[in-house]
Order: structure tokens, then C-alpha cells, then sequence
């Protein structure tokens, strides 16, 4: 699957898809790499840093208020007090 993007990379910018793209990209990792799909959707929809979604743990997720918790834990550390944060999830 190709995503195309602005000529941010040509600039040297960072390239950010739009929500048509994140949801095409979205369903094909759905249908072609499901073992990525979770991963993409944290970081796509939810916003989530790399580490921030490989470092989720089960007490992370609250499904009754329906958020995830970005703390530090044993495995990851994160960068700044504003990093951690409570993201709602729809």
C-alpha cells in the first residue's frame, strides 16, 4: 500500500497524513497485518509515541471511562511531566 503525503519529506519536514489516510492505512493493516494493526491504531487515533504504545500495560487501560493512562513504568520512562497524560479513546 502506497500513502501519499505533501512534499513535506522533500523539504525535510515531517509528513502528516491526513484522517482519510490514517483510515486507509488503518484498514489495510487491518486486513494484511493484523499482528501491526493495534499498534497503528494507538499511534494513528489515538496519538501515541512509539515507545508510549509498545510500553501500554493492562492497568494503562481503563475501559469503564473508556481512556488510556501514558505514565512511566518499569520498562519506559517518559520525556516530560506533560507526557504523562490521559487520552480518551472512542
Amino acid at each position: 500500500m502506497r500513502v501519499k503525503v505533501a512534499d513535506a519529506q522533500a523539504k525535510g519536514e515531517a509528513a502528516i497524513l491526513t484522517a482519510k489516510q490514517i483510515r486507509g492505512l488503518l484498514g489495510w493493516l487491518k486486513e494484511n497485518r493484523p499482528m501491526v494493526y493495534l499498534w497503528g491504531l494507538l499511534q494513528g487515533a489515538a496519538g501515541l509515541r512509539n515507545y508510549e504504545a509498545i510500553y501500554l500495560t493492562e492497568a494503562d487501560l481503563d475501559y469503564e471511562h473508556r481512556t488510556i493512562r501514558v505514565t512511566s513504568n518499569a520498562a519506559h520512562r517518559v520525556q516530560t511531566a506533560a507526557s504523562n497524560r490521559t487520552l480518551p479513546v472512542a
